[in-house]
């Protein structure tokens, strides 16, 4: 093999790789703010999208790796709170660029004063970067989580959180398919080079 080809070839194999290297890091750091809207019975009672009250951080981002106090907005000041924490889960699963966890702890909010329960848990991954949410699950309490590759959504009844109610919900992260094409991409020329 000539050796301009050569060089050519190792210099795609370096930028491929540190394309795919950016590509596998997660979108989520520690103290990066998502967006948690709660709601009962189709009403907005408690989060980020509900007015600031007191002492309660209704109105705010929740912080990623933090705790956050919501109260019922429509109590304001009666301890009806849901305490929402969050964390990553270190190492990721095998095959996983990140996995992370999230509590929704409904103990002190009464929440078997309502039928259903709904909370939407947004910017957990950035529009434009590199992975999204393949995988979502209730660890433990009652409810479904599910995902649209970006957000997280839960739905549980009143009834069961009465029950239990503290909510766990895990979810992983993957390179989004670009990322896994430039990570073959890497390999083929990888093993073009070592043939040649």
């Amino acid at each position: 093999m000539r050796e301009p080809t050569r060089r050519l070839i190792a210099f795609a194999v370096v930028v491929v790789g540190i394309f795919v290297a950016s590509s596998a890091r997660a979108d989520l750091s520690m103290d990066d703010p998502i967006v948690v809207n709660g709601f009962a019975d189709d009403i907005p009672l408690w989060g980020t999208h509900s007015m600031m009250n007191g002492t309660s951080d209704n109105g705010l981002p929740h912080l990623f790796g933090g705790l956050s106090q919501f109260e019922n907005a429509d109590l304001p000041g009666l301890g009806l709170d849901v305490l929402v924490s969050s964390d990553e889960i270190f190492p990721p699963p095998p095959g996983k660029t990140f996995a992370g966890f999230i509590i929704l702890d409904f103990t002190f909010f009464e929440p078997e004063s309502f039928f259903s329960h709904h909370v939407d848990i947004l910017g957990l991954k950035e529009p434009d970067g590199a992975n999204y949410i393949n995988g979502v699950s209730v660890v433990f309490g009652p409810g479904l989580a599910t995902t649209d590759g970006f957000n997280i959504f839960w739905d549980g009844s009143g009834e069961d959180l009465m029950f239990n109610p503290v909510v766990v919900i895990e979810w992983t992260q993957v390179p989004a398919p670009a990322g896994l094409a430039v990570l073959g991409l890497a390999g083929m020329l990888g093993g073009v080079r070592r043939r040649r």
